[in-house]
């Protein structure tokens, strides 16, 4: 089945089954009990982006780039049930023009002056669809540049988070050839430089200081491209330490670079598209046991399996620290049998023959 097939297909009926009207009005009400204006807001777009990522991967969908990404919007949004709209493209930038929209409708009346779950859902679909994080915006009136034939109830505009790195992204998605995310250090970057540790490996450190792995992954982030998921502060762990690449905080905290810590989907697609584009990639998850909070043990688990798997076809190198009486024996034995051991006295070994 080719996209505009399945375009079409998705909207021919628009059942609205996925989200009913009512159940949009609903959510955000219920949110409302318990968070101001903005706070609901911001969680009714976050749910968006889940159901818009979710719903785009159970399908199996993705695209060689914007312009046929935003061929399966319209089907998209319609077979979630999130109204009609229409798509004009401004390569890297995607404005849906509702001309029926759900959740305009269901918010009539309500405080929220947008509709946020849809723009959510919308940067959900191409973020999956084009392995670019996309976030959205509303707009009052469409682009002179766009001729539409009568009146609308609201424009999205979708734009990468990163507009500046977006050409790159689509390169190296299509297989051609990217810069390097992170500068090579002096070792150029070469497997023969970095001693002690085999590539396709996930490292399960346990260590009641996180400290020395910190100074051990800022060694590897300037020397390979690096990626870094921590419960500490971003800021806090480039000027302690140095770390390089890109640093991801787990928090619930609604700002740029940070990420749900129940979002074990987002984190996870976020390590394989790294992976699956750098050269000798590096990565590093601290705060295991914070997903392991808001998740349980079991999708945590179920989480590094899939770490371990992307790790050894992209022949990565994964570092996982972990405090040693933060599982239970059988929980602790479980991520030991995904993983290589290493103690705090060899990160300190490691340390000593490789800086």
């Amino acid at each position: 089945m080719t996209h505009n097939d399945m375009n079409n297909d998705l909207a021919q009926d628009v059942s609205f089954f996925a989200i009913p009207t009512t159940a949009l009005r609903g959510m955000y009400d219920e949110l409302r009990l318990s968070l101001d204006e903005k706070d609901a807001s911001a969680a009714m777009y976050r749910y968006g982006r889940r159901t818009g990522e979710g719903y785009a991967t159970v399908l199996g969908l993705e695209s060689s780039g914007v312009v046929e990404a935003a061929e399966l919007l319209t089907g998209l949004v319609a077979e979630v049930g999130l109204g009609r709209c229409e798509v004009f493209t401004e390569p890297p930038r995607v404005f849906l023009v509702f001309t029926d929209s759900a959740e305009k409708t269901a918010m009539r009346g309500a405080t929220a002056k947008t509709c946020n779950f849809t723009m959510g859902a919308a940067a959900g679909f191409m973020s999956a669809l084009t392995g670019v994080r996309y976030e959205a915006r509303e707009h009052v009136s469409p682009p002179n540049s766009f001729h539409i034939k009568g009146g609308f109830d609201v424009i999205i505009e979708l734009y990468p988070e990163e507009t500046e790195t977006f050409e790159q992204e689509m390169q190296g998605k299509r297989g051609g050839k990217m810069e390097e995310s992170v500068e090579p250090g002096a070792s150029g970057g070469e497997a023969g430089a970095l001693h002690g540790l085999e590539r396709g490996e996930v490292y399960l450190i346990e260590t009641e200081d996180v400290g020395p792995v910190y100074r051990f992954f800022s060694f590897l982030s300037r020397n390979f491209p690096a990626l870094c998921f921590t419960r500490d502060f971003p800021k806090k762990l480039v000027k302690k330490y140095g770390i390089l690449g890109k640093i991801v905080w787990l928090s619930t905290s609604d700002t740029k670079g940070s990420l749900e810590p129940s979002n074990l989907s987002a984190l996870f697609y976020e390590f394989q598209r790294f992976v699956g584009r750098e050269k000798e990639p590096v990565a590093l998850l601290s705060g295991v046991e914070y997903l392991v909070t808001h998740n349980g043990f079991l999708p945590v688990l179920k989480l590094i399996h899939l770490l371990t798997e992307q790790t050894a076809l992209h022949d990565a190198i994964t570092i996982l620290p972990v405090h040693p009486e933060a599982f239970e024996p059988k929980e602790r034995a479980n991520i030991e049998r995904e993983t290589s051991l290493l103690t705090a006295d060899d990160v300190e070994k490691l340390l000593a023959i490789n800086t």
